[in-house]
């Protein structure tokens, strides 16, 4: 028997299902798919912006020991441990303390919130030391959290389908197909957007005066002369804001916000605590503006005045929604691809795919002519199958699929060659019993074939897993085009043989 009548009927069933993504998501070209992501053009192909951020190692080292020992203080007071001479290091916090059974819960508080503190103690003189691995741990953390913000930034911006990932320990590459405004991608990426609300010291603007203790001088934003001495540690930070437009304040643009409830509960007593006094509203260690508290502010957001023209308060807004990144970031490494260029690579393989399939069609026919048809037909199902499963998985396709796909092309080209040749070999062995040989050809090919594209199948996962960009393009498509390749092979082409030469074959 050479073909089975439920093998026949799921091949059906999946080649329909096929044809109904093919018209849906990539014919149709919907907006709002019924199927699948959608087939996405990358940068190469559609043109746009491509930056490499690097995070700031050394702010990222200072700003753990910093807020280690913050966190440490926290804890003395809370557990009212008596501790003298405190020092912060490049990578160690050490303090006296006057009971040693303290140490104990020193060390429990330390290894509850990470045991890859080291803690250790001579003569009352408590050593912390964050090692590596401390580092290393937190980084990660460090990398997930601004990815997350990165995203919020640049779906905020309206790009289409934007790739955002890791290179190596402190890198992540930004791809904006379709983005062609460099500047703003830097601003809107590069900047920090620490967001700080911090009392004022008595209306304090010049340099110069004492000041009290944990309070610090900061520079207002439209005019360096102008410093306002502010208190050190925020009374509210932008991580309580949950909401933030541009609006209009007697005519000029401005930044609207909103505190969640427990923001909106700091900021009301604070107002509530300062009437007649300045807070100032401080954004990347500059103030933005430093208003009077007349009355107490109870409704939970404000207003950020400033010389803002509409761009500006546009973008400030879209930061603070998006949230303040938890390192800076510096950008190492730019690029602008003109739609042009993709549009001449989209020329260029397109011309490459079209002229392989033929040459492929015409050598096809020569040589194996019924056949050879056959297979042509099997071959253009198959580049459609591919194409729906990309589509299917939200792949994004480059220049390195589209070789992708051709190299597919040929794989299963090769795949129907060995099941042909095989075929001759068999009909002369079985004096022209097309059935009989054709049923033999494939189940001895089938290991040859299977053996070749699970290798090359284990060396694309390879590729995916340990390449980047345009390689990680070029290995799904290669993953995706070898399943199809089996399936059309194994199945597609059984099945096209058994309809054209259904007076040879038993169909059950």
């Amino acid at each position: 028997m050479f073909f089975n009548k439920w093998k026949f009927l799921v091949t059906i069933a999946i080649l329909s299902f096929a044809t109904l993504l093919f018209v849906y998501d990539i014919a149709l070209n919907k907006e709002n798919k019924i199927f699948g992501k959608g087939l996405k053009l990358g940068l190469d192909l559609m043109g746009g912006s491509s930056v490499v951020l690097e995070i700031d190692s050394q702010y990222l080292k200072k700003d753990i020991v910093e807020k280690t020992s913050d966190m440490l203080i926290e804890f003395f007071m809370e557990e009212r441990l008596s501790y003298s001479e405190l020092t912060v290091k490049e990578n160690s916090i050490s303090f006296k303390i006057f009971n040693k059974e303290d140490l104990y819960k020193i060390r429990q508080f330390l290894n509850d919130n990470n045991k890859l503190i080291e803690v250790s103690e001579n003569n009352m003189l408590v050593s912390v030391v964050l090692t590596s691995a401390f580092y290393e741990y937190k980084l990660l953390d460090v990398m997930e959290k601004t990815i997350e913000i990165i995203r919020k930034r640049v779906d905020s911006i309206g790009t289409n389908e934007p790739s955002i990932k890791r290179r190596g320990n402190n890198q992540i590459i930004v791809d904006m197909p379709g983005v062609n405004e460099p500047e703003k991608i830097k601003r809107i990426l590069g900047t920090t957007a620490k967001l700080t609300f911090n009392m004022v010291d008595y209306g304090s603007t010049f340099q110069g005066e004492n000041i009290p203790f944990g309070y610090q001088y900061v520079e207002s934003v439209d005019n360096s002369y102008i410093k306002y001495s502010v208190k050190v540690k925020a009374d509210l930070d932008g991580d309580a804001v949950v909401e933030s437009r541009l609006e209009y304040y007697e005519g000029a643009p401005a930044v609207f916000f909103k505190f969640n409830k427990k923001g909106a509960k700091i900021f009301a007593d604070l107002t509530k605590d300062n009437v007649g006094n300045l807070f100032a509203i401080v954004l990347d260690d500059k103030v933005l503006s430093a208003p009077k508290i007349n009355t107490p502010i109870l409704g939970g957001s404000g207003v950020i005045t400033g010389n803002f023209t509409v761009i500006e308060a546009q973008e400030l807004s879209l930061l603070i929604q998006a949230g303040s990144l938890p390192v800076p970031l510096k950008i190492v490494e730019e690029r602008t691809v003109g739609p042009t260029l993709g549009i001449e690579s989209i020329k260029s393989g397109t011309m490459a795919a079209i002229f392989g399939f033929f040459l492929v069609f015409v050598f096809m026919i020569v040589f194996y002519r019924k056949l050879g048809f056959i297979a042509n037909i099997v071959l253009i199902i198959n580049v459609l199958l591919l194409l729906v499963m990309l589509s299917v998985v939200g792949a994004t396709l480059t220049l390195p699929g589209i070789a992708g796909i051709i190299l597919t092309i040929g794989m299963a080209v090769d795949a129907n060659i060995l099941v042909y040749e095989r075929l001759r070999d068999e009909l002369n062995n079985s004096g022209g019993d097309l059935g009989f040989a054709m049923s033999k050809s494939f189940d001895r090919v089938f290991l040859t074939i299977f053996d070749s594209n699970i290798t090359t199948l284990f060396t694309a996962l390879f590729l995916f897993y340990f390449g980047d960009g345009p390689v990680r393009g070029f290995a799904v498509t290669l993953m995706i085009g070898i399943i199809c390749s089996m399936f059309c092979i194994m199945f597609v082409t059984k099945m096209m043989i058994a309809i054209f030469y259904r007076k040879w074959f038993k169909v059950v």
